[in-house]
């Protein structure tokens, strides 16, 4: 067995200056194969996952003070080492099932394309419709957080991510003074390029103090160190020497740009002016952006209604398809970084994330059985399944031994992802319906990935294009390649 320690001192062999770049044209390679498609190797897979954590132990263990030259031996040598390291398995304080989750969430970043979540982004951030009081931040909030207006902001992270695949990892910003660059002014200004820039690029001596301020709010143990916080989630490019940049993984670029990454800024920029309340109104408004945008779908929003004599608030959608109606509730509460490294504290944090929704979904569920009159536009002779739509993915809810912590209800219920709903939403209603209704009812089915299950469950191997993504990243972001 290999420890993860001995990995760390593995990857201390080689100086900064030269695993990094190593790295960084060997991940723009793999990158360039992502930006459209997801068909890659196993071992390119691999390499993804690997080389992040190799760059992040090299910037914070490394030091310049190393002769040995890297080569691929040497590269193909630490990604063994990475993927041989079981710490955390030998660790009788960690639950080996919570372990197998803080693998799921280590691995998320392989499933769709690169530019999903920049897509993603942009459309929730800019292009949902929410009440006025909840329309925070405005255009200047995010400018003053991004040096950029948001949507200058994300073409410039798509702008830099291009050019680091097609620069083997290293990005020149002299380019945005060339002639060159006057053909993408139009989409993103000089001045906005390099702020950006300048937002998304560190120093190894700025990364060791991010590091270690996340080290000192997380708490994550020594045996998770393979799944602890990677600064280059937040500052993807490193300026190894003044005007020398590089992306030793240019995932992370556009991963600056997530909703997840986005939340976190926000939620440390404007708590005080309840960021979290206004970020959960765009992931509700988004899940039915998605489920209404091919037309297909009989969907309705959320209402008022009467309850024991007092207003009350029902789910936020419920979708209609001829096998099933669906009451969705919408979460964007994210997990901590110690559950998703697989901490104990795992399971009570799914139950804190999801037992309000369950209630509320139940209680729906009664409404509509009940006959109340505010609910006679939802059908109530197809069977009822509830759906929880998380802003980010909690692994393992739909499994019974999650469910068990979780209330009882009268009506089968899965928890799915934004993703989910991005793929299920291309689907027929009839399709969709009864493979939902399949999957809820099984729960063999579920499993740890809802939009795979439901491709079992039609016999199909692929979703359609998503015409709202499809038409967002040609709208605002293919110019960028102009």
């Amino acid at each position: 067995m290999v420890t993860f320690s001995e990995f760390r001192h593995a990857v201390r062999r080689y100086a900064p200056s030269e695993l990094l770049p190593a790295l960084a044209a060997r991940s723009s390679k793999i990158a360039s194969k992502r930006l459209y498609t997801n068909s890659l190797t196993t071992e390119e897979q691999q390499r993804i996952l690997a080389y992040a954590a190799i760059a992040r132990i090299s910037m914070l263990y490394g030091n310049e003070f190393r002769n040995s030259s890297v080569d691929e031996s040497v590269i193909i040598k630490l990604v063994n080492y990475f993927w041989e390291a079981e710490d955390a398995a030998h660790d009788p304080e960690i639950d080996i099932w919570a372990l197998v989750s803080a693998f799921m969430y280590e691995q998320f970043t392989l499933q769709g394309t690169s530019r999903d979540e920049l897509i993603r982004s942009y459309l929730m951030l800019c292009e949902t419709s929410v009440d006025e009081a909840l329309a925070m931040p405005n255009a200047d909030d995010w400018k003053e957080l991004l040096g950029a207006s948001i949507n200058e902001a994300f073409s410039a992270a798509f702008m830099f991510y291009v050019v680091a695949i097609n620069g083997n990892g290293v990005i020149d910003g002299s380019f945005i003074d060339s002639q060159a660059y006057t053909r993408l002014e139009k989409g993103v200004s000089r001045e906005s390029a390099y702020k950006t820039l300048t937002l998304l690029t560190a120093s190894i001596e700025e990364v060791k103090l991010d590091a270690a301020a996340a080290a000192a709010r997380s708490q994550v143990p020594a045996s998770l160190e393979r799944f602890s916080y990677n600064p280059l989630s937040r500052t993807p490019i490193i300026e190894l020497t003044p005007g020398t940049r590089i992306a030793p993984q240019p995932e992370f670029i556009l991963h600056t740009m997530s909703p997840e990454n986005l939340y976190y800024r926000g939620m440390r920029q404007w708590a005080d002016r309840q960021f979290g309340k206004a970020y959960g109104a765009r992931v509700e408004a988004y899940t039915g952006m998605q489920l209404m945008h091919s037309g297909k779908f009989t969907v309705e929003r959320e209402f008022k209604y009467q309850k024991s004599g007092s207003e009350a608030r029902s789910s936020d959608w419920f979708l209609i398809t001829p096998s099933a109606t669906f009451i969705i509730e919408c979460k964007s509460a994210r997990m901590s970084l110690l559950a998703k490294a697989g901490s104990q504290s795992f399971p009570t944090v799914f139950e804190e994330h999801i037992t309000k929704a369950y209630k509320q979904l139940d209680e729906n569920a009664k409404q509509i059985k009940n006959g109340n009159p505010s609910f006679a536009h939802i059908p109530r002779d197809k069977p009822l399944i509830g759906l929880v739509v998380a802003a980010e993915p909690l692994y393992s809810a739909n499994d019974p031994s999650i469910r068990e912590l979780l209330p009882d209800t009268d009506i089968p219920i899965l928890t799915v992802t934004l993703r989910d709903i991005e793929l299920i939403s291309t689907l027929d209603p009839d399709d969709l319906g009864r493979a939902l209704s399949n999957i809820a009812n099984d729960a063999t089915e579920p499993g740890w990935n809802i939009a795979a299950a439901v491709l079992s469950v039609l016999g199909i191997e692929g979703f359609p294009k998503n015409r709202l993504m499809e038409e967002a990243f040609d709208r605002v972001f293919l110019p960028t390649l102009d």
